[in-house]
């Protein structure tokens, strides 16, 4: 009866632990088409050469107010990912913070 506690508490903690890192991932997916943005305006270059933009988005649900990151037709096809008919990028595979600034 112990062991079998013991293995459902291991397989709930492997289950939130994939949960985690699903959550880790989805966070770094970013909408990041040009279509996306409005007021683009580049600011900076990556140490890998990517150009860093500010822009804010033209529909809030996206976000509001100013934000940096890249455009997703500059980046490796390796880190875009189809979103919602739009282009995001995966920016744990870039030299490039996403952020509100």
């Amino acid at each position: 009866s112990g062991e079998h506690a013991a293995a459902g508490a291991a397989k709930d903690q492997a289950s939130k632990d994939q949960m985690s890192a699903v959550g880790s991932i989805a966070g770094s997916v970013v909408g990041s088409d040009r279509k996306m943005k409005k007021n683009i305006n580049k600011i900076g270059v990556s140490n890998n050469g990517l150009n860093i933009y500010s822009f804010e988005y033209k529909n809030p649900i996206y976000g509001e107010g100013l934000f940096q990151g890249v455009m997703s037709d500059e980046v490796p096809s390796a880190a875009i990912v189809p979103m919602d008919g739009y282009n995001a990028v995966d920016y744990s595979m870039l030299d490039v913070e996403f952020k509100s600034i």
